[in-house]
């Protein structure tokens, strides 16, 4: 999304200048980082959400906002989409984390943390290459494709049991 968010402000709000542009792909950009910022530093700092709460809530919110921002014709409804990503990817980094180091046993969280840290790299390497590929065909389609994609997540993370954290004796 992040990729192609430029192109997005270009052919969706018809917005040709390139400082016109960045304005506003900046000002997006900014609303999901104040949002994760201010849930990650203050929210879940103050209340303590479990990782099996924060992922089932990872997916229907990076839908939502992927399908606000394929909605958008103005600035302020795009920035609201990435605002609603932020809380995703708040939720989701955590929730991830969190219930992949409680799926496993102690001796194996840094395995799980090494395959994570590669998921990302990957989706870094394709995300581009598959992004800019689906939305040549149409403007809006990388964003519907990846809320059906969150969609079918959601259910599945709704449908699995997610580990309780261990008690420690000691």
């Amino acid at each position: 999304v992040q990729i192609t968010t430029a192109f997005y402000i270009q052919d969706r709000l018809g917005v040709t200048d390139p400082a016109g542009v960045v304005r506003i792909a900046s000002l997006c950009l900014m609303a999901m980082a104040i949002v994760i910022t201010l849930m990650q530093g203050v929210v879940f700092q103050m209340r303590r959400i479990r990782p099996q709460i924060l992922l089932r809530c990872c997916g229907p919110a990076f839908a939502a906002a992927l399908l606000t921002m394929a909605a958008a014709h103005s600035t302020p409804v795009l920035v609201v989409g990435f605002a609603i990503l932020g809380l995703a990817f708040a939720c989701a980094t955590p929730g991830i984390n969190g219930g992949a180091s409680m799926a496993v046993e102690p001796h194996q969280q840094g395995a799980a943390s090494g395959y994570l840290a590669a998921a990302n790299t990957v989706g870094a390497i394709f995300g581009p290459l598959v992004g800019t590929a689906i939305y040549r065909l149409a403007t809006p389609a990388v964003l519907y494709s990846g809320a059906v994609l969150f969609a079918i997540v959601s259910i599945y993370a709704f449908t699995i049991e997610i580990p309780v954290a261990r008690r420690t004796h000691g």
